[in-house]
């Protein structure tokens, strides 16, 4: 496990339940006064290509990083740029070869940098100051389980009618410009 203090992780349990819009926020409040970067982590799977932006096609055999230089706002790592990230990553692994996958991009990333990363693999092999989990209720079929994650996150959101707004998380959320804290 690599502890990484200047780590923020935004994780979640389906597509679409507010994880890329929290990250951007994130970043977009702390960008002016920090050296903010982005981070999306994926694990590769078969046939999930589609669901992690515009990257391309060949899948590598062990890892790949990629600095997201497109400002289009196509891909989340493009999102990132746009919300104000000084610069952006892509990550992909095999599941056996992400810690070193971690550590290969912790030697190209600014180490004054305070890093925002949306993804669920990057928790298995990191240690962030902040994980902040975003459940979507209420559950319907499909949905990744996050039983593992429930009891280590800084913070928990249920998305869905009557539960908490990103909006008072993101007031929560500080920085001593090294690493990430919460508020109470």
């Amino acid at each position: 496990m690599i502890i990484i203090p200047n780590l923020l992780i935004v994780t979640g349990n389906a597509r679409n339940v507010g994880k890329t819009t929290l990250v951007d926020a994130i970043i977009r409040k702390f960008a002016d006064r920090n050296k903010i970067i982005g981070l999306k982590v994926s694990t590769i799977r078969p046939e999930e290509e589609t669901f992690h932006g515009n990257h391309p096609e060949q899948q590598p055999q062990t890892f790949s990083i990629e600095e997201e230089t497109d400002r289009s706002g196509g891909s989340d790592t493009s999102r990132m740029l746009l919300a104000g990230a000084r610069r952006s990553w892509y990550v992909r692994a095999q599941k056996d070869y992400l810690e070193k996958a971690v550590s290969e991009f912790l030697t190209i990333a600014p180490s004054d940098a305070l890093i925002v990363a949306e993804s669920r693999a990057l928790r298995s092999v990191a240690e962030p100051s902040i994980l902040i989990l975003i459940e979507r209720r209420p559950p319907w079929i499909g949905l990744k389980t996050i039983e593992d994650l429930i009891p280590i996150a800084s913070v928990h959101i249920k998305t869905g009618p009557g539960y908490l707004s990103l909006p008072k998380t993101l007031k929560r959320i500080d920085t001593d410009g090294k690493s990430w804290h919460l508020n109470v």
